[in-house]
């Protein structure tokens, strides 16, 4: 019994891994897709960074523009932070999704 649900949870993982890389695909393409119409209809290139993200839910990011210590942590932060969002995003969909590949596989 226990083979039967191993092997289930394998064949899922399986299938959120060959499914993550058409999302990633499709986030990081409706970005720049967004970024393309913008651009066309209105001449000028709107950046969107991860930081934009954050702000739109709400975070204050005060802590990493202004740091009163850990200075280090906080330009790795803000470098992070001014990564494009739709490169950041389609990491992410792939990491998770390799990340519960390898959770249900036990590596």
């Amino acid at each position: 019994m226990s083979n039967d649900t191993d092997d289930v949870f394998d064949r899922a993982a399986d299938a959120i891994w060959v499914c993550s890389w058409p999302a990633a695909a499709l986030w990081g393409l409706s970005i720049i897709g967004f970024q393309i119409y913008h651009w066309l209809r209105y001449g000028s290139w709107q950046e969107i960074p991860v930081a934009t993200a954050f702000h739109y839910f709400g975070f204050q990011l005060t802590a990493v523009y202004e740091p009163k210590s850990w200075i280090g942590v906080a330009r790795i932060t803000e470098w992070f932070l001014s990564w494009p969002l739709s490169l950041a995003g389609a990491l992410l969909v792939l990491w998770v999704a390799w990340m519960i590949r390898n959770a249900v596989r036990g590596q």
